[in-house]
């Protein structure tokens, strides 16, 4: 497992690329309030404060608050994460991938243990070296991961030294919590928390929870709204009598979504194990203190099975009163209803001028027993062509049997023709041949074709062939690059062998996939570009490339690339645009390397205001004789912030405080004012400002 781990993990450092972001805090804290505990998470901003405090100690500091004025702090405990050994252990025990953060804390013995690895015979990407570690940007996405492992892993995580829960708080007292550095610099840095013990920590209960079948598959789709700012995933659990259920994930279900529609919809597709059953659904969240929410409603899905019964007509035996008694096996392997079985025949194989179809009529005129296997035709024809019909429940389900021939003289039919053998050229002039038959009465062959094996065998003409040759002309610019022959040899009394061994001929592949198609291009309120589009239809598509362009006399520059096992139809470009107009290039290649692109219509962008703060909210607070405002911030470096006041019409500057705040309290009020505040952060760029609604203090 470590193995393998090691491997992934180098594939998915060389191919990351780093994102940057200002924080206000060293150490972001978390907790959740049990009531007879409080469990705390914390999270450095980067890899080397997490070292800086795994390694060498994260002390966990409480203080209690009393008439809004806190204690001093005192040490709770000092955590220190586990070694490289334990990690190492609990990835070869566990056999998962849950120790990656173990891979941000102990780099050196990592490089030593791939390096230990390689000197073994371990296989690594040419594309990727043992120096990979060295990265920052590597690092950093290391780290990112292993911080996602640890999220629903409350082991994980207090091996990693993130995580630990308070039993010693009183359940009367208010109390603030932070976690610095064991070394005692930048306890400023540090995020506090603080926690009233008599108000619980409270699991919001999902609204909406929908979902529907189809073909067999299981989708769902819930509202998290109310959820996202509490739960890090979510959990479909499956019931097979509505009572006991097990979960359908393995891990926790993340929201992640391209197309801002799905922003606070989340979404998950399973498999219903059997048809012709009922299941129930239900979804919960999942915090990151590893806890369950409450339960949505329960969802009931079912599928039904497609009509699989197979009917076989196995001989035709003709007597000497030229009688011909059919002889048939079912298969049913879904043991299915069948209620019946017709027989047909028709004397010739022609197609019917209007249907396109072959004219068969029903022998029997009340349908035979489900349980016949044998039928006697009394009154055959010169030639005849047999086939049985089962039929199910209802008439969309209906089998069909082979086609049987049988002669009224000579019933003995020649053998399967052997040896066929055949090549398509460049001009998609196609040789076959084959061994000719030993039988004295053969009047010919006939040769027929299919484009996947397992589909019905066609005819490639209704003339018969003197000689075991046959020349066929393929349009080589068809979707499918294969094509399957069969050989049937026929005597004079029309009797038909059995069809020959198939044999299956690649065509050359010339032509270019088909060209995907541009749905839209829109610019969102952060200015941000979003491109969907579909996908070319070719089955050999191998790879899609997302190109752009600034202004008409721009060069294309290569944004994206996806494989085959990994296409998507849509995309958000987060270039910082200013108003430019842009294109984009579509390119699509196929296995052989045949490439087909589309090109955009010209876009005019936008230059969009960043939204460096959110959620702008007021309160009146009559007993301390003012109002609150609120606000979170959006990861913007905001140096400074006005606050700006609309008294009964005019406005003014109340105040400017930091850029690091998120509560200001405005004293300056008199009572039967009517007044709105409007909120102005100062940043390097032009940034949005928000506005209260008016109200009357």
């Amino acid at each position: 497992m470590v193995r393998l781990l090691v491997t992934v993990v180098l594939g998915l450092v060389f191919l990351c690329e780093a994102s940057a972001q200002e924080q206000k805090y060293k150490i972001d804290l978390y907790h959740y309030n049990g009531g007879e505990y409080v469990s705390l998470r914390w999270y450095p901003q980067s890899v080397e404060d997490y070292r800086r405090g795994a390694l060498k100690g994260f002390v966990v500091q409480r203080r209690m608050v009393n008439n809004s004025k806190p204690d001093e702090w005192k040490e709770l405990t000092r955590i220190i994460a586990s070694s490289y050994d334990d990690f190492t252990k609990f990835l070869d025990v566990d056999n998962s991938d849950l120790g990656l953060i173990g891979f941000s804390l102990y780099q050196d013995e990592i490089k030593k243990r791939t390096k230990k690895l390689l000197d073994e015979g371990m296989e690594m990407p040419d594309s990727i070296s043992i120096n990979s570690y060295d990265s920052p940007e590597a690092q950093d996405y290391v780290y990112k991961m292993g911080l996602a492992s640890c999220e629903f892993d409350w082991g994980v995580s207090k091996m990693a030294a993130l995580c630990f829960k308070d039993e010693t708080a009183d359940r009367t007292s208010i109390y603030e919590y932070r976690v610095v550095f064991a070394d005692g610099k930048e306890e400023d840095k540090s995020k506090i928390v603080r926690v009233n013990m008599a108000q619980l920590s409270i699991l919001p209960a999902p609204t909406i929870f929908d979902g529907y079948e189809d073909n067999k598959k299981a989708y769902f789709s819930w509202d998290i709204t109310q959820l996202e700012n509490v739960y890090s995933g979510y959990r479909v659990e499956r019931s097979s009598d509505g009572i006991m259920f097990e979960p359908v994930n393995e891990r926790p279900i993340i929201h992640m979504y391209a197309d801002d529609r799905f922003e606070h919809i989340c979404t998950y597709t399973s498999t219903l194990p059997q048809c012709d059953k009922d299941y129930y659904y239900r979804m919960c969240g999942v915090s990151n203190f590893g806890l369950l929410g409450p339960y949505s409603r329960v969802v009931k899905l079912r599928c039904v099975t497609e009509y699989m019964v197979k009917v076989q007509i196995d001989t035709v035996v003709m007597n000497e009163k030229n009688e011909a008694e059919l002889q048939w096996h079912i298969e049913n392997p879904y043991d299915q209803k069948v209620k019946g079985l017709f027989v047909q025949r028709v004397e010739k194989m022609a197609l019917d001028s209007i249907t396109r179809k072959v004219n068969f009529s029903t022998l029997n005129k009340k349908p035979l027993s489900p349980k016949i296997r044998t039928y006697k035709d009394q009154s055959t024809l010169l030639t005849n062509y047999y086939r049985v019909l089962a039929f199910g429940e209802d008439t969309t389900q209906i089998s069909v049997s082979n086609v049987y021939f049988s002669h009224q003289i000579d019933s003995v039919p020649p053998a399967a023709p052997k040896g066929l053998k055949g090549t398509i050229d460049s001009l998609g002039v196609v040789r076959l041949e084959w061994e000719a038959n030993k039988e004295d009465d053969i009047m010919g062959y006939r040769v027929f074709f299919a484009n996947r094996k397992s589909t019905e065998f066609i005819g490639c003409s209704d003339t018969f062939l003197m000689t075991p040759f046959y020349t066929d002309t393929l349009f080589l610019g068809s979707l499918t690059n294969e094509i399957y022959y069969k050989v049937m040899a026929l005597d004079f009394n029309y009797n038909q062998s059995a069809m020959s061994e198939p044999i299956r001929l690649v065509k050359p592949d010339t032509i270019a996939p088909t060209k995907a198609v541009i749905l839209s291009i829109e610019q969102d309120s952060t200015g941000s570009v979003g491109i969907k589009w579909a996908n070319s239809a070719s089955e050999d598509l191998d790879r899609v490339e997302l190109y752009r362009k600034i202004s008409d006399e721009g060069a294309w520059v290569k944004i994206e690339e996806w494989k085959r096992n990994s296409l998507v139809e849509a995309y958000v470009d987060t270039f910082p645009f200013k108003g430019e107009r842009i294109y984009y290039m579509i390119v699509n290649y196929d296995e052989s390397d045949n490439r087909s692109l589309v090109e955009s219509i010209p876009y005019k962008t936008k230059y969009v205001k960043k939204e460096c703060i959110k959620n702008l909210q007021h309160s009146i607070d009559y007993q301390k004789g003012g109002v609150r405002l609120k606000w979170d911030q959006c990861g913007c470096k905001v140096s400074k912030i006005y606050i700006f006041r609309t008294t009964n019409g005019h406005t003014k500057l109340v105040d400017t405080v930091l850029g690091a705040e998120r509560v200001y309290f405005d004293r300056s009020l008199v009572k039967g004012d009517a007044v709105k505040y409007i909120i102005q952060p100062v940043t390097e760029k032009q940034s949005r400002k928000l506005v209260t609604e008016e109200f009357i203090y």
